[in-house]
């Protein structure tokens, strides 16, 4: 059995966008935005990440469509701003309100970003690696993106029911449904830090304590109450209504649909609900009857602290398996992925399975610059991983160029 670490070199050899664009690495992100249709789309919510751009960096809002950083710094900052409790309730009411509606914003754009990408053919890259697994290879990938996902799909040997290694409430495949194994997946994918079709009720910084909250009333997190989009024909309820159609599978307009986690009133009862939601003038609105029941993407967004515990430790499942995978397996292959020091949980993740297996891993490194990849791989694990390197791009790899 092999295993495969794929990072956002991996993705980014992807050009077979309509957009032109390429799924970005962690400086280009806003230069990607930048040249995507999404970025003069008024339903796309940028409001107060250009307000905060113009807060703390003194660019105008004229000039926000020139303006380009390092999503991973960018987001970071923002999520150390209010990322406690304490340190939420240390800012002024207008920064609370600024700061935690442009950390949410940025989470939807980022999820955005790579879904229209991703709106076009097949990954070539992808495909090609695919087409020559053996039944039983595991697949892990740190992107959010699902082009590895659709390629599996698409091949006929793998489903989301079984495939991803987590359990879903539900999965969007023109409607909310029960999916059942059927034929089980000769691949295994794990997303440790979740994926942009994985979708969880809609999350939001309560202003009064500085804490998140779920939208939707009697949410229970333990209870992991995590979805799964798969395909729309059409439109579907969401924000406002606020859909648009012509997305291929495992993709969506910025909106994601409302979630079926819907609990109906008792009877002789109204049910009013204070609204606090995307948008800002939104944000107090009541409403009677019923509850919009948002959603967002389950991802751990680029920060330094990332918050693994998310939705009742949903990921949990994912890095158990991981592990398993790397402390079984004959050969690790890694595409892509460049081992950041601050990923700290995968190191950590590294050093358990090596020490299940007794053994060095068996690892190529798949990079242009494998140097300083190898390098922190000896540095943190030492002789756990016996690493050899293929100095080539993606496409390279499996014969595309």
């Amino acid at each position: 059995m092999r295993s495969f670490i794929f990072g956002a070199g991996a993705s980014h050899s992807y050009h077979q966008s309509p957009t032109g664009v390429r799924p970005p690495l962690a400086k280009g992100f806003f230069e990607g935005y930048h040249q995507l249709d999404i970025a003069c789309d008024r339903y796309v919510l940028t409001g107060n990440i250009v307000n905060y751009v113009r807060e703390t960096r003194g660019v105008h809002p004229v000039e926000f469509g020139n303006w380009n950083e390092n999503i991973e710094n960018f987001l970071t900052e923002i999520d150390e701003q209010v990322g406690t409790k304490e340190k939420a309730l240390d800012l002024g009411l207008d920064k609370r309100i600024l700061y935690s509606k442009a950390y949410d914003e940025m989470v939807f754009l980022f999820a955005s970003v790579l879904n229209e990408i991703q709106n076009g053919p097949l990954c070539a890259s992808y495909s090609s690696l695919v087409s020559r697994l053996d039944p039983g290879d595991v697949l892990i990938t740190f992107n959010w993106d699902a082009l590895l996902d659709r390629v599996l799909w698409e091949s006929g040997h793998w489903n989301p029911a079984d495939g991803y290694g987590v359990s879903f409430e539900k999965f969007f495949d023109n409607g909310w449904k029960d999916y059942s194994v059927g034929v089980q997946s000769r691949h295994r994918l794990l997303k440790p830090h979740g994926s942009t079709n994985w979708l969880m009720p809609y999350r939001f910084l309560d202003l009064r304590d500085g804490t998140r909250r779920f939208r939707s009333p009697g949410v229970n997190a333990s209870q992991r109450p995590l979805f799964c989009f798969v395909k729309s024909d059409g439109p579907y309820e969401t924000y406002l209504k606020r859909t648009k159609t012509g997305y291929a599978p495992f993709s969506y307009y910025y909106y994601p649909p409302d979630i079926p986690i819907a609990k109906p009133p008792r009877t002789g009862y109204t049910q009013v609900s204070i609204v606090s939601a995307f948008d800002l003038p939104e944000h107090g609105k009541i409403t009677v009857g019923g509850h919009p029941f948002l959603s967002m993407p389950l991802i751990i967004p680029p920060v330094r602290c990332k918050e693994y515990g998310l939705l009742g430790n949903a990921l949990d499942p994912v890095w158990r398996q991981a592990e398993e995978a790397l402390a079984a397996c004959d050969h690790l292959t890694v595409i892509g992925y460049s081992f950041p020091l601050t990923d700290q949980q995968t190191w950590d993740l590294f050093r358990q399975a090596s020490d299940r297996r007794g053994q060095p891993l068996p690892t190529t490194v798949v990079d242009p610059c494998p140097g300083p990849i190898v390098a922190r791989i000896q540095a943190q694990l030492g002789k756990r991983c016996d690493v050899r390197v293929r100095k080539c791009t993606f496409s390279e790899y499996v014969g595309l160029e």
